[in-house]
């Protein structure tokens, strides 16, 4: 189905209110995107006719499976430009407009590309290739990774549940994590986040994507 920029900016930031587990209303939609509560009731309207949404007058905006599918793509796409322009020497307090443009003009094709090519750079890796005492501060979960490793395909159903699980933990972007200690054979990986110690899976630190810093 065809999406306008518009409707793809709206469907990323009801995923990112999702994921930082807070309440998406007309009104807060109106003060993040910086127009009329009027202006967002018409667009909310237009999104739940094409089943990205499940909306009524003056309640919570919700996404559909299909909707949550759209919006990660598209929070994704924003988290991997911002990282490429960090790479590229760009300062932090202008690159989030700068990947606001570049998110709707990639590809999927070319988001996997530069993805991959990020992850091949000295500072940004999956969680689970850190060494013990390394920090970083995570970029984005990579779901994908995630169903892969449990043998499900996109399509499974489970990387709202990784996503969900993840975030109750307290693994979301931007927030800083240190390996303490990795169990061998593929086992467990013990970190610090938040200021607690959490030990995940092999699998879920392979789809947690971090951008190494100086502990």
């Amino acid at each position: 189905m065809e999406k306008t920029e518009r409707e793809e900016e709206y469907l990323e930031e009801i995923r990112r209110a999702e994921e930082d587990g807070k309440k998406c209303t007309t009104t807060f939609l109106a003060k993040k995107l910086k127009i009329s509560p009027a202006s967002v009731s018409e667009m909310l309207k237009k999104l739940k006719t094409k089943g990205y949404i499940e909306y009524s007058p003056y309640g919570n905006v919700q996404l559909t499976d299909y909707g949550r599918d759209v919006g990660k793509q598209v929070l994704d796409k924003h988290r991997v430009a911002e990282e490429f322009l960090l790479m590229l020497g760009l300062d932090e307090t202008e690159i989030h407009e700068e990947a606001c443009r570049i998110e709707h003009a990639l590809s999927d094709r070319v988001f996997a590309a530069l993805s991959d090519f990020l992850k091949n750079c000295d500072k940004i890796s999956p969680l689970s290739e850190m060494g013990e005492g390394e920090t970083g501060v995570i970029v984005r979960i990579d779901t994908d990774a995630i169903c892969r490793g449990r043998g499900h395909g996109r399509g499974y159903g489970c990387a709202w549940g990784a996503l969900k699980r993840l975030s109750d933990l307290g693994f979301t972007p931007k927030t800083v994590v240190v390996v303490k200690r990795k169990a061998p054979l593929s086992g467990p990986v013990e970190v610090e986040i938040r200021g607690t110690t959490v030990c995940i899976s092999q699998n879920y630190a392979k789809g947690i994507i971090v951008r190494k810093t100086e502990g």
